[in-house]
């Protein structure tokens, strides 16, 4: 999933991935994900058959999209009406793979703690990324102190 302008948020098997303007997430065939949207947002998806390449991750992956292969994603979706056409998507292919083997990984994952208030305040903060809460204020709302709550977090994180 390529996002073109905005940010897209995915949630694949209880982690959510930031994907901003200039990046894609590979999410690999047959994991079940959650895609939402903020703001505006333009993308492009990309189906890819199960072990066509072989250096495609076996894992969730954001990457950085070269202007390179921002324009044959943009070229992969055109018409296959000949033989000519069909050579020529066949070409664009090949170059996805080799891009998508040289694509810088970013890390842009939020792991989600499974304590249940943790898991909320996570839940919250995701559906709405934009707030400006402060540690203090979200201690308040879990009814703990700030040492607590990032106590509590680095165990369940760790």
């Amino acid at each position: 999933m390529h996002a073109i302008d905005g940010v897209m948020l995915v949630s694949v098997a209880g982690t959510t991935w930031i994907v901003p303007s200039g990046h894609a997430l590979w999410v690999p065939s047959g994991r079940e994900h959650q895609v939402r949207m903020t703001g505006d947002v333009r993308m492009r998806t990309l189906l890819i058959t199960p072990g066509a390449h072989s250096a495609l991750a076996e894992e969730c992956q954001v990457i950085k999209v070269s202007p390179l292969l921002r324009e044959l994603i943009v070229a992969a979706a055109g018409e296959l009406n000949d033989e000519g056409a069909r050579l020529r998507h066949a070409q664009i292919v090949d170059l996805i793979f080799s891009e998508l083997a040289r694509a810088q990984p970013v890390m842009a994952h939020v792991p989600i703690p499974a304590e249940p208030r943790l898991k909320s305040l996570c839940a919250d903060f995701i559906d709405n990324p934009s707030q400006e809460s402060k540690l203090e204020s979200w201690a308040g709302q879990l009814n703990m102190s700030s040492r607590t709550l990032l106590a509590c977090s680095r165990k369940n994180w760790a």
